[in-house]
């Protein structure tokens, strides 16, 4: 099953759209803990003749998986990662999309006005962005 989720696009990040229809959540766990250990060797495998750019997509599919994880330290380690990656973002697309796992990470560390603040810069990016949106909301109920 890893092998079917390495090959998914991150940059549009269907892999959340694929996970949000497991109904089972130890699945769910399950999926994320695997994705987790194959990012990390990935990254782990990646070399000094390796584009920057494949170094990239695979510390982007890292960062996703350790924001997603139920283990506080590994979201702490996503958004450390995330957070030096803004120092050169990329193009829009790749910045928005920084911006939201941040805001992901941020929302399951508790801190919903920065998870919040993230988001609204990356809906500045791209308005009718529902994925953005829809957390946005979220994060709002539970501000109020």
């Amino acid at each position: 099953m890893t092998n079917s989720l390495k090959n998914i696009s991150l940059g549009e990040f269907k892999i959340d759209h694929y996970l949000s229809t497991i109904s089972n959540k130890s699945m769910f766990i399950s999926i994320i803990h695997m994705t987790l250990q194959g990012c990390e060797r990935e990254v782990a495998e990646v070399t000094n003749g390796t584009s920057d750019e494949i170094k990239k997509e695979s510390i982007m599919r890292l960062s996703w998986a350790l924001v997603h994880s139920k283990q506080p330290e590994d979201v702490q380690r996503g958004l450390a990662m995330l957070e030096d990656s803004l120092v050169n973002p990329g193009s829009p697309l790749q910045k928005r999309e920084k911006l939201y796992l941040l805001a992901v990470g941020n929302f399951r560390s508790g801190d919903y006005s920065r998870s919040r603040h993230l988001l609204e810069q990356s809906l500045e990016i791209a308005p009718d962005w529902r994925q953005a949106l829809t957390l946005k909301k979220t994060v709002e109920d539970k501000i109020a």
